[in-house]
């Protein structure tokens, strides 16, 4: 179970309270509308008891009864209509606010945060969790009061007509009561399995369509769809097993407080009372209706018991990515004029497992360095911890004689330029995925595209670099790299890093990448730039390479210095070309 599924653990009323906090108020005067309602309610149904009385025994006016009537059940609806718009309104408002504080917790989110949580599950928290909330605000709160008040005041009222009447009523709403009791335990026992199945559900979506083009290319996409299926197939599992056993206490439940059952009961005991002499027929009127009007709210709730529980765990999900720890203390100094890179004893470990192990190296101002290295090494985890994404477990970092964790974040960020292996672009115009900003400069734009190679291609769009990407082009993988290396190129920066940006396109689009990159390059003399590549031969014109295996530095040093070395690096660059092993090979 991972760090998403497990933020789905049973929520304690503190954790739910705390996130309704923006609201609470306007929910305390849902809550009080609908008691208020419940009460009017009350009192127009016992003026029935009223009229009947004036038409049948007294032949008084009974216009007095038929205005209590009006403004007792009119005035009910009204307050209950009240309180649904109240609800309703802080439900809008709470969500906008729960997405817009999301985004602020997910934006200070250390990178490490998200390497333990899937995009599938947050994914599912932004959207479904906070969709979830709904039912907890606008309905939720105002049904459990009604379903408390409305019995309460019907109570009391068939108390005072005919206590022998709430006797026999009572029956089957205690049995009731304690049916859903019953229920709402084994809803909250099962609620923390259900919403692991339902993350790990949304992470194999997620994987799927993210992965499922790649895979169709290699015809291993059966794959994928066997993996999603079976995630599907236990969603599923889980739920039927959840559910199948509560149908029968459900149903009875429900018909237990049905209209038919409550008013079945009032008839048929109410007869005999009157058959006995203990109460007269008149009283049978009121009593009926106050019966009837219990039975919606008590049948609200045992619908709603499930979507409660469900809510409940929504709202958990929530707080913990709204209590996710930032980043470290943001700093605060600009960024050194002279951008040389030192790290010092630097180690890493996730999870206990060691990735880094007492890294140290100085790369000096403009030079161009490569990190290589087998599967595993540790190359990305160095490139992210030179980047600033990542913090070492121990060691430190320097830009020129200033750490790195002191530098203030947006400086950081202008001035070192990152490249990964995947390349996104938001639904957005051309020139805002570069810029990240809605008010782009339109020469730096231009500058930026010359620099990445991708100006043709961007000119000749419908509405060039206004073209909304994803809506009225769908651009290739070359081209998103392209456009990822002129959002780097806007910056400029003043250190490059490249993780391995053209490791997962073709051949072909590989030449436009590293022609953009190169075009990079030769635009920004002077930038600090680090590759990572498992492509020798992109890389062997570096000033120096730096060989990493398992963590540590076992080779550095210029290309021809290290081919003339018997090492890890001949050894790779011997297999990448299929050239025979030397069979000095191991000697040192």
């Amino acid at each position: 179970m991972n760090a998403t599924q497990q933020s789905r653990l049973r929520p304690q009323p503190a954790e739910v309270a705390q996130l309704i906090r923006p609201v609470r108020w306007r929910v305390r005067a849902a809550i009080a509308l609908t008691a208020l309602s419940c009460a009017c309610t009350t009192a127009g149904l016992l003026a029935v008891a009223g009229l009947a009385d004036a038409l049948l025994v007294t032949s008084a006016a009974p216009w007095g009864w038929l205005v209590g009537i009006a403004l007792g059940l009119i005035g009910g609806v009204a307050l209950r209509i009240l309180a649904d718009v109240l609800t309703h309104q802080a439900d809008a408002d709470l969500a906008h606010g729960i997405r817009h504080r999301l985004a602020d917790a997910l934006e200070r989110a250390p990178f490490s945060w998200f390497q333990d949580h899937p995009a599938g599950g947050i994914r599912t928290v932004v959207a479904d969790d906070v969709t979830k909330m709904h039912h907890l605000v606008a309905h939720s709160y105002t049904d459990l009061t009604a379903a408390i008040a409305a019995p309460g005041f019907a109570a009391a009222a068939i108390a005072v007509i005919d206590v022998r009447l709430l006797l026999v009523l009572a029956v089957p709403v205690v049995a009731a009561v304690f049916l859903g009791r019953r229920m709402s335990a084994v809803n909250a026992e099962k609620m923390p399995g259900y919403g692991a199945a339902a993350g790990a559900l949304g992470i194999e979506i997620t994987e799927f369509l993210d992965t499922v083009p790649l895979l169709r290319s290699f015809g291993r996409a059966g794959a994928l769809t066997t993996r999603l299926r079976r995630a599907d197939t236990r969603f599923v599992d889980y739920f039927l097993s959840w559910a199948k056993p509560l149908i029968q206490p459900e149903t009875l439940q429900a018909q237990l407080v049905s209209p038919v059952t409550l008013l079945a009961i009032v008839i048929g005991s109410g007869t005999a009372f009157v058959a006995a002499g203990w109460t007269s027929p008149l009283a049978l009127i009121p009593v009926a209706l106050l019966g009837l009007s219990v039975s919606q709210p008590l049948t609200a709730i045992a619908d709603n018991s499930r979507s409660l529980q469900m809510a409940r765990g929504s709202a958990k999900a929530i707080q913990d990515i709204l209590d996710t720890p930032g980043e470290q203390a943001r700093g605060t100094e600009p960024f050194p004029p002279v951008a040389d890179i030192t790290l010092d004893d630097v180690s890493y470990e996730r999870d206990g497992t060691p990735i880094l192990d007492r890294i140290t190296l100085r790369i000096a101002q403009g030079a161009q360095v490569a990190i290589v290295g087998p599967s595993g090494a540790g190359k990305t985890t160095l490139a992210r911890i030179i980047v600033g994404l990542i913090t070492p477990s121990s060691g430190s970092v320097h830009i020129g004689d200033v750490p790195l964790s002191a530098i203030d974040r947006d400086a950081r960020r202008s001035a070192i330029g990152y490249l990964g292996q995947h390349s996104h672009l938001l639904r957005a115009s051309v020139a805002e995925n570069i810029t990240l900003t809605s008010d782009p400069d339109p020469e730096r734009i231009a500058a930026a595209l010359r620099a990445a190679s991708a100006e043709e291609f961007v000119q000749a769009l419908p509405r060039a670099a206004e073209t909304i990407a994803g809506e009225e082009h769908t651009f290739s993988g070359g081209q998103q790299q392209r456009l990822a290396i002129a959002r780097v190129a806007y910056l400029p920066p003043r250190v490059l890093v490249l993780d391995e940006p053209t490791a997962r396109v073709d051949v072909e689009t590989e030449h436009d990448v590293q022609r953009g990159l190169a075009s990079l390059l030769a635009a920004a003399p002077g930038t600090t730039t680090v590759v990572v590549s498992h492509r020798l031969e992109t890389i062997a014109d570096a000033d120096s390479i730096i060989v990493l295996d398992s963590g540590s530095i076992v080779q550095q040093g210029a290309h021809e210095q290290l081919l003339a070395q018997t090492g890890l690096y001949r050894r790779l660059w011997n297999a990448q070309l299929m050239r025979p092993e030397d069979p000095t090979e191991g000697e040192q």
